[in-house]
Parts: structure tokens; C-alpha cells; sequence
């Protein structure tokens, strides 16, 4: 398994408890990160606030205002094929000398999220983004300041990075991230899985293997035991998590056999509470558990009609995440 890891992981959810504290205190906290006020953690958090260059500004607005954008700047550090640990210094350089390649891919896993050819214009893409809100701010600078995007990233991410080691934080954290790293394993895909992806796919399943799905920060480490941390419940946060990351996500929600019966049954009619309870034979906490689950990665919808809520599946979504699926892993019968 390759892990990016090292000083980006440190730094970025440093900088995000030093700018945006109260809503990252729950990643921090399952990543075992030293991350309460003590001086150490003081000097880091008073040098990246009382920092004067632009680029460590600018990201600390980022962070303050939309965390979302803020983690998205990660998918331009990625995993080194020939190494299992990197550096920030490593990580940094790559991404300087990859920026452009990245950006293409970057751009062309949103177009497809979002319903987009990718031979599809800049002008429509613009304008699909028009429907997202909290995912236009970033892919526009992306697409009309990419020079500024990446001085940003690298610049800025560098001087903050300094600030890391100069608090001695490093110190305190580098074995709980390393342990925490090297504790994530590949999901284990069921027999049952294999058998939900047969329904819907229409094909002869009966092996999976994962070609390309990879464990990256921040997607996995902030959603692999709570799927709401970083507001995937609304659509146009969904819509930030695409590729490899969506798919990950997706899969860590369906390999739990009771989610797939559920999802069978929503495909099939609308139902309320009680009857997936009944006909499931669950408590209604366990199904409304599991329904949430599913709601929060836009795979079921909901409907309040009286007192009753009713939950169907939401095709469109759904498929779309099939999609995403059948590019990122190999399907073998």
C-alpha cells in the first residue's frame, strides 16, 4: 500500500486546527494528533496567523471560510509509485513539476461527475458549476489562475510547512500519523458486494480486485469512521469528492451487507421506516443508521409526506457512482 504521508498530512490538518479549530477537531482527534493548546502547538498556530507573505495568507482564508476547498488542495500532492513514505520537500516537488498534468486529471474526473464529456468546453464547465456553489470557488481558480493556484499551493504550503518543524509539533506527532497511516487497510469486498455489483451492473460477477483505488489524505483518513465530517451530505459537497476518492468512499459505505439489501429494495419501490425495518427484519435505529449512510453519498433520497418519510433510491446519483466504479476497479467473471 503507498501512503502520502509525512509533513503535507501534519500540515494540513495543522493548519486547518490552527485556522478553522472547532470543525476539525474530530479528525484530528481519530488520527491521535498532540493537538492540544500547549506551547508547542501555540507557536505553530501564532506563526502561520501573524505570517505576512500572501500565499500563507490566502491560505489561511481558504481555511478559515471553506474547509472543503481547503482539503481539495491535497489532490495536487500525490502518492509517489516508488515510495511508501514521503516528505513534504518530495511531495512539494512533485507537485511543482506535475502541476499541469495534474490539473488536466483534476478537471477531467469533475467533468465527469458532474454529467460532462471530457471533451466539453471551459464555458460549459463553467457553467455546470454554476449549479454547485461550494465547488465553483476552487475549480475557478484552478481554471482561470492556475500560475496564482500554484504559487499558492507551493509557496505557501512550504513557509507553513517550516513553521511545523520550527514549533517542535513534528516531534510530538509523527509517530501517532505514521501509526495511524500504516493501520489503514484495503476494505475487504464481500462475496455480497460482488453479488449488488452483478444486480447492477448487469454482468457476471464474481471477483473483485482493485486496480487503482488508493488510501490518500484527506479523503480516507477524515471520512473512514464518519462519513458526515466533512459535509458530504449536501450535493454540492458530494459533487468535490470524484475519482478514485468517490469511489473509495462509495465502496467503504456498500460493503456492508445490510446497506445492499437496503439499496436492492429502494430500487425496486418506495418505501418508509417501518417497512425496510420489516421486511429486513432490522431495528428501525439500525435501518435509519444505514439509510443515513447511504443519504449522505446522495445514493438514497428522501421524501416527507405527513408524518411518514419516505426513501427511494436515487438512480441518477447512483449510477453515476457506477460509473466511477467500473473505471477504477477490474471486474473479472
Amino acid at each position: 500500500m503507498k501512503l502520502m504521508y509525512l509533513e503535507i498530512i501534519e500540515t494540513i490538518m495543522g493548519t486547518l486546527f490552527a485556522t478553522n479549530r472547532g470543525n476539525v477537531l474530530k479528525e484530528i482527534k481519530s488520527l491521535k494528533l498532540d493537538y492540544h493548546m500547549n506551547e508547542r502547538t501555540k507557536a505553530f498556530c501564532d506563526s502561520l496567523n501573524s505570517e505576512k507573505d500572501w500565499t500563507v495568507k490566502r491560505i489561511r482564508q481558504i481555511a478559515r471560510s471553506n474547509s472543503h476547498m481547503f482539503l481539495l488542495f491535497s489532490f495536487f500532492f500525490p502518492i509517489l509509485a516508488d515510495k511508501t513514505m514521503i516528505t513534504l520537500n518530495e511531495a512539494i516537488s512533485y507537485a511543482e513539476q506535475h502541476f499541469d498534468e495534474t490539473k488536466g486529471v483534476f478537471l477531467d474526473q469533475l467533468k465527469e461527475t458532474l454529467g460532462l464529456e471530457r471533451s466539453c468546453t471551459t464555458k460549459e464547465l463553467k457553467q455546470k458549476l454554476d449549479e454547485h456553489p461550494a465547488s465553483k470557488w476552487f475549480v475557478s481558480q484552478v481554471i482561470d489562475f492556475p500560475d496564482m493556484a500554484k504559487t499558492v499551493l507551493i509557496q505557501g504550503f512550504d513557509k507553513i510547512c517550516s513553521f511545523y518543524k520550527e514549533s517542535g509539533l513534528i516531534d510530538e506527532n509523527r509517530d501517532a500519523v505514521e501509526k495511524a497511516m500504516r493501520g489503514m487497510k484495503k476494505p475487504d469486498f464481500s462475496d455480497e458486494l460482488a453479488e449488488v455489483l452483478h444486480y447492477y451492473l448487469k454482468e457476471n460477477v464474481k471477483s473483485i480486485e482493485i486496480v487503482s483505488l488508493q488510501n490518500t489524505m484527506p479523503f480516507t483518513i477524515v471520512h473512514r469512521k464518519d462519513l458526515t465530517v466533512i459535509g458530504t451530505r449536501s450535493l454540492e459537497v458530494k459533487n468535490l469528492f470524484f475519482g478514485q476518492h468517490f469511489a473509495s468512499l462509495g465502496l467503504s459505505v456498500l460493503k456492508d451487507l445490510s446497506r445492499l439489501r437496503i439499496l436492492k429494495l429502494l430500487s425496486k419501490e418506495e418505501l418508509y421506516l417501518d417497512e425496510i425495518a420489516k421486511k429486513l427484519d432490522l431495528t428501525k435505529a439500525t435501518v435509519c443508521h444505514h439509510v443515513s449512510m447511504l443519504h449522505n453519498l446522495g445514493f438514497v433520497v428522501s421524501e416527507k409526506r405527513g408524518v411518514r418519510t419516505y426513501f427511494r433510491l436515487n438512480r441518477d446519483n447512483f449510477e453515476r457512482f457506477l460509473s466511477i466504479l467500473s473505471k477504477e476497479l477490474r471486474v473479472s467473471s
